[in-house]
This record gives structure tokens, C-alpha cells and sequence, in this order.
């Protein structure tokens, strides 16, 4: 089944923050608990991203690093 894509919608500041979190792993209910949404409001904001960056949960991370499809980086950790 091919993914539809809209590319021309960035993701909303809400709709990051799921997608980063679900990235990392974690689960919808968990997602939740942090956000204070619904575990089905969680779902559907995933579901728009996974639809706006034509990806699925197993390959959010790497689209959410990749710059080309236009989402803002999260900025890397200073090291020092």
C-alpha cells in the first residue's frame, strides 16, 4: 500500500512533539500521560504526521532527521 504524502503541511508544534516522542519509542498511552491528550487524540495526531512526512512509526525517527522533508531539527546536544 503506498503512503499518501502531503509534504506541503508542516507538522504543528503538537504534532512534533508526538512524533519525537514516538521516535524515541515511546508508547501512545505513554505519549498521553506526558501531553495531557487521549491515547486516541495521540493516535490521530500520529497518524496526520505519519501522513504529512510519508513514513510509518518503524521510520519516523529517520525522517524527522532527515532535512529534506522540511521539518525543523531538533538542535543537537552540546557537548561540552
Amino acid at each position: 500500500m503506498q503512503l499518501r504524502v502531503d509534504h506541503t503541511s508542516p507538522l504543528t508544534s503538537q504534532e512534533q512533539t508526538v512524533a519525537e516522542r514516538a521516535a524515541e519509542g515511546w508508547p501512545d498511552a505513554r505519549i498521553g500521560e506526558a501531553t495531557g491528550l487521549e491515547e486516541r487524540e495521540v493516535a490521530r495526531l500520529l497518524s496526520d504526521v505519519y501522513r504529512k512526512v510519508g513514513t510509518d512509526r518503524a521510520g519516523l525517527a529517520k525522517r524527522l532527521i532527515t532535512p529534506t522533508v522540511g521539518l525543523p531539527q531538533r538542535p543537537a546536544p552540546d557537548p561540552g
